[in-house]
């Protein structure tokens, strides 16, 4: 294919002086060569922003930002939007390394596969000296399908999960700029970015490729202490799942939470924040629900509305948090009681998954020793 369509390859970074330049130097050898690099510095400190400029490459764009806006900045375009003039966007990271044709294999996938917004290839895993690992990313997600549809795709991140890889993505610019992203995420701003692609009804297609090495070391976000990822993660759960109440299709939103016992009575579009509301609710009992829910039964209106159509009202909402279900799980209960209310079983159940975290945290620490990673 000749280098016809031009390319935005955009890296943030922030003290990556021991990787970024094996990630900018497999970009700048890339096999089409029709693109622009925008190198975006979150105020490093470590040396890496004189790497990255000893590379003279007219390709490059440089970008400084005043101060480090943290991990899910790499999504905030107000510094950088303005300067993406490629047909598609590729985001990269500054600790991985991309294949020599790459760019070659997504946007050929692009071109013959026109109505595809969003594309992913697959990536191989390395440790820190770029060993390879046997492994993919795709290979690694239990029941993985490049036939996963873009309602399966919803489903899988209305469970909080995720399953497309941010350094493989390949996507139109003109798309990815209409998209209002929350500034504040950093572990769920990849999941943030996708479900916003898919909720505006992108479509999306996987590229059989491996376009790249997704490297494994002792410096990257997810090697931090899990309890602080955690609390992270779930604070950015919220909003994040809240995004579900911009979908603008009943049939969508019937699809994504088909178990729903209001799915009959679904007609309306402006009915399905209580849908999805409702569904969180009950099915995982998140807070973010519940007090989308309280609010509904604060405006007259909308609850006399949620009454006439769905017979839901304060005593329905009352039994979805308050009332026991019946399909709860043991693990649920265990973490709903009050610590002085926890049978010995109980106890012991919490002791030996607190034991197994720690025997699990201890064992990665070695083992990533024992690798050098």
């Amino acid at each position: 294919m000749k280098n016809i369509l031009p390319i935005t390859v955009a890296i943030s970074y922030y003290n990556d002086k021991r990787y970024i330049a094996a990630s900018i130097e497999s970009i700048l050898d890339q096999s089409y060569e029709n693109f622009e690099l925008v190198l975006c510095n979150h105020a490093s400190t470590d040396g890496s922003r004189d790497i990255v400029r000893s590379y003279k490459d007219p390709r490059i764009i440089h970008i400084d930002l005043p101060k480090n806006l943290g991990a899910g900045s790499s999504y905030n375009f107000r510094y950088s939007k303005d300067v993406l003039s490629g047909t598609y966007f590729k985001n990269f990271s500054a600790d991985d390394v991309m294949h020599k044709d790459c760019l070659k294999n997504l946007i050929e996938y692009a071109e013959e596969h026109p109505e595809k917004d969003l594309i992913f290839g697959n990536l191989e895993y390395i440790n820190a000296k770029g060993k390879k690992l046997g492994k993919s990313w795709f290979g690694d997600i239990k029941n993985f399908s490049k036939d996963f549809s873009e309602i399966d795709l919803m489903r899988i991140f209305a469970s909080g999960s995720n399953v497309l890889p941010c350094a493989a993505a390949f996507m139109k610019t003109e798309k990815l700029k209409r998209i209002t992203f929350d500034n504040s995420m950093t572990i769920r701003a990849d999941m943030w970015l996708w479900l916003s692609f898919l909720l505006s009804g992108a479509k999306v297609g996987f590229c059989d490729k491996i376009v790249g090495s997704y490297r494994f070391h002792e410096y990257q976000e997810s090697f931090f202490d899990s309890e602080i990822l955690q609390r992270r993660s779930e604070m950015e759960k919220a909003p994040f799942l809240s995004l579900f109440f911009q979908i603008d299709n009943v049939e969508t939103a019937k699809m994504i939470f088909p178990d729903s016992p209001y799915a009959d009575r679904l007609t309306d579009v402006q009915d399905i924040p209580f849908f999805v509301a409702e569904s969180f609710l009950r099915k995982n009992k998140e807070p973010f629900a519940y007090h989308a829910l309280f609010n509904m039964m604060l405006d007259e209106q909308k609850l006399q509305r949620l009454e006439n159509v769905f017979g839901f009202g304060v005593l329905e909402l009352r039994k979805l948090y308050a009332f026991k279900d019946p399909h709860e799980s043991f693990k649920q209960r265990i973490y709903a009681k009050q610590a002085k209310k926890l049978t010995a079983i109980e106890l012991l159940y919490l002791l030996w998954k607190r034991s197994f975290r720690f025997l699990r945290d201890v064992m990665t620490l070695r083992f990533l020793r024992k690798r050098k990673i």
